[in-house]
């Protein structure tokens, strides 16, 4: 896993791009996850764990499959999951090949978890 920045975590050919959005209807984090594929980023899953319409994105690029996130803290659900099911997902997405392993995973999600607390608002 290589922190490239502030707002990113790269393990393997994964990416992920931590982003916060503030309009006057809705605000939140954006959890971007790309992956390499012989050079050439494509981005397989998006959370947009937003305080009103919570959801995410599979795919976005392509078949944009959206789905709501019901959860009473979509942020926590959000990284909850990519802890737990992202190659479940990344595989729903059509993107399996480009998995990284759960040690992968738990070894990032505290370099997550720490490049949202510095983009969210105090």
């Amino acid at each position: 896993m290589k922190p490239s920045s502030n707002n990113t975590v790269k393990i393997g050919n994964v990416r992920f791009v931590l982003e916060y959005r503030s309009s006057k209807w809705n605000r939140g984090a954006v959890i971007r996850v790309l992956v390499d594929h012989n050079g050439h980023e494509h981005q397989a899953l998006k959370f947009d764990p937003f305080e009103q319409d919570a959801h995410y994105h599979l795919d976005p690029d392509h078949s944009n499959i959206v789905r709501p996130i019901s959860a009473t803290d979509p942020l926590g659900w959000s990284i909850n999951i990519i802890s737990e099911s992202l190659t479940d997902l990344l595989s729903e997405a059509g993107y399996s090949q480009f998995s990284p392993t759960q040690q992968e995973l738990k070894s990032a999600v505290p370099h997550i978890e720490a490049a949202l607390a510095n983009l969210l608002p105090k």
